[in-house]
């Protein structure tokens, strides 16, 4: 078994990025295992908290760039009672 581990995003160009282990035999097997993690996390609104069992899985971290986020990421303006 190999450990894989996954960069996906870029929060030192970007707002936001994500890095990720996973233990498999190949690199395919890899991507599938995190990829059902993800779609069984997925709720209906698309929005995916990830917590998972599966010893294979590893860590799970999220880097935020906050000089990357601007007012243009916003889609639409609620009221602060729904928040």
């Amino acid at each position: 078994m190999n450990s894989y581990h996954f960069s996906i995003g870029n929060s030192a160009s970007g707002p936001i990025g994500f890095c990720t282990q996973v233990a498999a035999d190949t690199r395919g097997e890899a991507a599938a295992k995190w990829r059902r993690a993800v779609q069984q996390s997925t709720g209906a609104a698309g929005k995916a908290a990830i917590r998972s069992s599966d010893p294979d899985l590893g860590y799970l971290a999220v880097y935020f760039n906050p000089d990357c986020i601007r007012a243009s990421d916003t889609n639409e303006a609620e009221p602060e009672a729904a928040i």
